[in-house]
């Protein structure tokens, strides 16, 4: 925040801002240049408080992109990932990996890759065990999750939505070897059932559950019930849910900041739970949402 005035003025124009906060003093004629030197109160995010509500552990990109465009960015997880994998049946499934067994994997989620090439790793193996098994990507950040990883997706459709992935597979000859699906253990069965109807044989694997912040940040939750939040942002469908749980059910809070989602699932989510959507990402990813912020920060407002 800058407040601009003179020595007669000043007091009462910087009235009411926080005074726990550091704060830069400038005196003299150069504060006439503020206007030309000006350049972080120009960016497109500026001044907006923006909620992160994506896991501890991975919202460190969506923080540091969003505060790169002037956002004040306040951080509430409402998502606390809890490991659900049996050993014995990792064990069993990266065996029949190992083994060729599988026609296709598919990943959902980068939270999937991540534990998927932990699990391998903890047993010694790495992105040689799929062999020659075909790997689909949901999303430009599953796919940049599986890169960094050692492998590129073998498909990657335009719509990563179920329905799009499952349209994807019904053009191709699946064979007889099964196709594995790793998730998250209480994610949508919709693309499991979608290629189940199509007669492929499917195995689910639950690798980890999304389960609500045992300790959530009081603080930032107490801010967006007072109104001190211009834009919440969602990642995935566990984050929508969890969050109005964590609301206790009243999101009447939500209804006055701009919306942003990840992706169709996670938009489809907050529609049914009762709110607006007011920004949904192109592309699917990180840097697709913050450029949808962008441009939705450019639009004049009624």
């Amino acid at each position: 925040q800058t407040v601009v005035g003179n020595l007669a003025t000043i007091t009462e124009l910087s009235a009411g801002l926080p005074t726990d906060r550091p704060a830069v003093a400038v005196f003299g004629e150069v504060v006439r240049l503020r206007d030309r030197l000006r350049w972080y109160d120009d960016r497109p995010l500026f001044g907006r408080r923006v909620l992160v509500t994506r896991a501890r552990q991975h919202a460190s990109q969506l923080r540091q992109a969003l505060l790169d465009e002037g956002a004040e960015v306040v951080e509430l997880p409402a998502i606390e990932i809890l490991e659900t994998a049996a050993p014995e049946i990792v064990d069993r499934v990266i065996g029949s990996l190992d083994e060729g067994q599988y026609g296709w994997v598919i990943f959902a989620s980068p939270n999937t890759v991540e534990r998927f090439f932990r699990f391998l790793g903890e047993r010694g193996k790495d992105a040689r065990t799929f062999g020659d098994t075909r790997v689909c990507a949901a999303g430009p950040g599953t796919a940049e999750a599986l890169l960094r990883n050692g492998i590129r997706a073998d498909s990657a459709p335009a719509d990563s939505s179920a329905e799009g992935i499952v349209r994807a597979f019904g053009s191709r000859a699946l064979g007889r070897r099964r196709i594995l699906v790793p998730r998250a253990d209480l994610a949508r069965p919709d693309i499991i059932t979608g290629l189940r109807k199509q007669g492929a044989e499917v195995e689910e694997v639950p690798l980890y559950v999304s389960s609500i912040p045992r300790q959530p940040n009081r603080e930032s939750l107490g801010r967006l019930r007072r109104g001190e939040i211009d834009i919440v942002t969602f990642a995935t469908v566990s984050s929508v849910v969890n969050l109005l749980d964590m609301l206790g059910g009243d999101g009447s809070c939500l209804k006055a900041p701009v919306i942003a989602c990840l992706n169709p699932l996670t938009a489809q989510a907050a529609r049914e739970a009762g709110l607006r959507v007011d920004v949904e990402a192109r592309d699917q990813s990180i840097t697709g949402m913050v450029k949808a912020l962008r441009s939705h920060a450019s639009i004049p407002a009624l």
